[in-house]
């Protein structure tokens, strides 16, 4: 696309009127091309000021004065901005200058366009104070509810308009990312969202009370300072409630998500199911079904796939026994969401298992746990993490003690030793403190930042060691030493970061399962229903033989009974008639009688 072709098309992108393919090629030159850029941002900017203009203006003698006084000043770009009067109807309009001049046909369009915009603008403005009045005299305010928004890099669009610089969302317009682009949202009073690529948001409801937002698709980070239960983000799958924390949300185009709590903690709720997500924790939610069960990243594979099985598949006790059996304290916390789920018969186990664990903080008798509201679960699982967290916190600085006091050898101040000895000490205490923590951080997931201070807190003592004993640490074979304990570290940096690989790709595998599970489901309920279809069709064809066999017997019946009617009608008149000879017989011999009397007479 050349330039001369985009600036045609700039009103038709903006009413959102382009074909897909020409709007991506749009898209893709803006991407490169400044001066086009620049020139869709002065349209933009153009448009954006009609719409900041106060609704208080009436359209009177003093229209274009008014205008010119709000409109004509510096503009975003720092450059002064002058009003050029029009050849069509002598009405001047604003411009940028030096950017508005008579450069081409297609520029004039849009000057007009602009124009036209101002006024259509300035009547809509004029008209709104009584179009937004209540029955009871009480004036909308449409302004009130938007948030501040904030491109930071690549393509965005709210509603059908691009996103240039800073803008703002309002309460129903959805938020778009592309492919290279990412934009902050910000929370009013409560923190920011960073909206990823490819994802898609839109504000629900703001006020004091609540602050809502719908994630259609893609991924944010949330971080949240606020009272509970204040901030929302609605999915299909489930609503991410805010107990004050940072969080990663991603859902996917079918509306299935996985929550991620880096701090604080979140409830996921939908469909009558509730969980309670503490930091270090991810959770799954899956549409029709709702939350799933958190889980820590580093569980045994054993123990993730019973809590897959038995969230969104048919697991029942048996993948209740399996997490039992492989579960640790740091799966406290998946047990404790579990409990209200149970029945009463592995209630008893799963109760047993995490009170092994850490007891609830109150009297939570195990018969009680049905009842168990939110906010005593959320007290149970807060208790659990303290106890990892004073667990986590006892071991390092164990560590850090074993570290401090194997690195005090006993030589004095200034005094030559053996490099060769105190090299080999150094390179064991730095394997062991880095095993150490390899282990701490498989076993209760700690998060890579606190790894990292305390590789800083070691260069810090060793620097603190060079200091107090004078040692030389530039030396060739103490730097091939130094060099391998730093490779150690990026080997222990690259299995930290295998295993996220991992388990990223444990969970889309486990998805993937889970999804050929569901399709297998309804195959056989698709089977099902063609079986039950057949045999009711079946049953239908037999039944309708059946009445056909009825129908015909009924019909036979009929015919025998009107046969043997007929008969018995023959054999009536046949009794009539043999009645009726009996009788002429018997009148004829009367009478014959009667006449041979009569002769002898």
């Amino acid at each position: 696309m050349k330039c001369h072709e985009l600036e045609i098309l700039i009103s038709d992108y903006l009413d959102n009127v382009l074909p897909e393919e020409t709007k991506e090629e749009f898209e893709s030159h803006i991407s490169e091309c400044l001066s086009c850029k620049k020139e869709l941002e002065e349209t933009v900017v153009l448009l954006e000021k009609v719409s900041l203009l106060p609704v208080d203006v009436a359209p009177a003698n003093d229209l274009w004065q008014n205008i010119e006084s709000r409109i004509n000043n510096k503009n975003e770009n720092g450059h002064d901005d002058k009003i050029i009067p029009l050849k069509t109807n002598g009405t001047p309009v604003k411009v940028n200058h030096g950017k508005y001049q008579d450069r081409s046909s297609a520029r004039n369009r849009y000057l007009k366009y602009g124009a036209i915009t101002l006024i259509a603008a300035m009547l809509l403005i004029a008209l709104l104070p009584s179009l937004l009045t209540e029955k009871n005299g009480v004036k909308m305010d449409i302004f009130k509810t938007s948030w501040p928004v904030i491109n930071i890099k690549g393509v965005t669009t709210i509603g059908s308009k691009l996103l240039i610089g800073n803008d703002s969302l309002k309460i129903g317009d959805w938020l778009e990312t592309k492919d290279s682009s990412q934009v902050k949202l910000d929370v009013p009073g409560l923190g920011t969202i960073l909206v990823e690529p490819n994802s898609k948001v839109s504000i629900v409801r703001s006020d004091t009370g609540e602050y809502r937002i719908a994630l259609d698709y893609g991924t944010i980070n949330a971080d949240i300072t606020a009272k509970p239960r204040t901030f929302f983000v609605d999915t299909k799958s489930a609503t991410a409630i805010d107990y004050g924390c940072a969080y990663t949300l991603t859902v996917d185009s079918n509306g299935d998500g996985i929550l991620f709590v880096k701090e604080g903690m979140v409830a996921l709720e939908s469909n009558g199911r509730q969980s309670l997500v503490p930091a270090g924790r991810y959770c799954m939610s899956k549409i029709g079904i709702g939350p799933g069960t958190p889980y820590r990243k580093n569980t045994s594979d054993e123990f993730k796939k019973a809590l897959m099985k038995y969230d969104f598949g048919n697991g029942g006790s048996e993948s209740i026994n399996t997490m039992l059996k492989y579960a640790t304290k740091p799966d406290a916390v998946t047990l404790v969401n579990i409990l209200p789920r149970v029945d009463e018969q592995l209630r008893h186990k799963v109760y047993a298992r995490v009170y092994a664990f850490v007891p609830p903080p109150g009297n939570y008798r195990q018969d009680s746990v049905p009842y168990l509201d939110m906010e005593k679960l959320n007290k149970w699982i807060e208790k659990v993490q303290e106890n990892i967290n004073a667990e986590v916190e006892k071991n390092l600085k164990e560590m850090e003690k074993n570290l401090n006091e194997n690195f005090n050898f006993q030589f004095e101040h200034g005094k030559d030793f053996k490099s060769e000895e105190f090299n080999e000490k150094l390179q064991e205490n730095i394997e062991k403190h880095m095993e150490g923590l390899e282990k701490l951080q498989e076993l209760y997931d700690i998060p890579m930042e606190q790894i990292e201070k305390e590789m800083e807190k070691m260069e810090k003592q060793m620097e603190n060691f060079k200091f107090d004993y004078n040692y030389n640490f530039d030396n060739e074979k103490m730097q091939r030493e130094m060099e391998k304990a730093q490779r150690k570290m990026e080997k222990s940096q690259r299995k930290l970061e295998e295993q996220m690989r991992k388990h990223e790709q444990d969970i889309e595998q486990e998805q993937r399962e889970l999804e050929l599970e569901q399709e297998r489901r309804e195959r056989e309920l698709e089977q099902q229903q063609r079986e039950l279809e057949l045999e009711q069709e079946r049953r239908e064809r037999e039944l309708e033989i059946h009445q056909r066999e009825i129908e015909r017997q009924l019909r036979e019946q009929e015919r025998q009974q009107e046969l043997e009617e007929r008969q018995r009608e023959r054999e009536q008149e046949l009794e009539k008639q043999n009645k009726e000879r009996e009788e002429r017989l018997k009148e004829r011999i009367e009478r014959d009688n009667r006449d041979d009397i009569d002769d002898e007479n």
